[in-house]
């Protein structure tokens, strides 16, 4: 797949992966998997709206063999069948271009844009921010992967702030 692999449990502090909406901490590790070790390998973020579109083109020219794992739901078992592949690239092409009047998108990293092989599509309008203080990962809402997803990680308890450990201590 040629993604450069970073050991699982090392966070990625340099991308924007700031917050994920069900609170999961960057104290969290990922799973020690082929597919989490592929989510922390090396990507490029796809900036410039030109570079958007011909990759969206470029994508589906190739609809066979792409897992498509909607992180709100259970990760497939399956590739998707091109149809359904198309119909997924389509949903996430109109997701992303919600900020489609902004100078640059910044939703989509991938692997490789000549030959893909992961892919993680933001949801624009949940991306954090790259100087956040609040040490939490934003997850992708899609991604597109020629290996075969395994379940997003369950979110870590909420810390309890100063104030919630003197009310517990009592």
């Amino acid at each position: 797949m040629g993604a450069h692999l970073r050991p699982a449990g090392k966070a990625v502090a340099s991308r924007r992966l700031v917050r994920y909406h069900s609170g999961m901490s960057l104290d969290n590790s990922l799973p020690d998997t082929l597919f989490w070790r592929l989510y922390q390998g090396r990507s490029k973020g796809l900036l410039h709206w030109p570079d958007v579109d011909a990759f969206w083109e470029h994508l589906a020219t190739k609809p066979e063999g792409w897992y498509v794992y909607d992180l709100e739901s259970d990760p497939p078992e399956s590739p998707a069948r091109a149809t359904a592949f198309l119909d997924s690239l389509n949903t996430a092409q109109a997701l992303v271009n919600q900020r489609r009047e902004s100078s640059h998108s910044g939703a989509i990293y991938v692997d490789s844009a000549e030959a893909p092989a992961f892919i993680k599509i933001f949801d624009p309008t949940n991306m954090g921010t790259s100087c956040g203080g609040d040490h939490e990962m934003i997850l992708p809402r899609y991604i597109f992967s020629k290996a075969k997803p395994d379940r997003k990680p369950e979110p870590a308890p909420p810390k309890k702030g100063f104030l919630g450990r003197l009310v517990l201590a009592r």
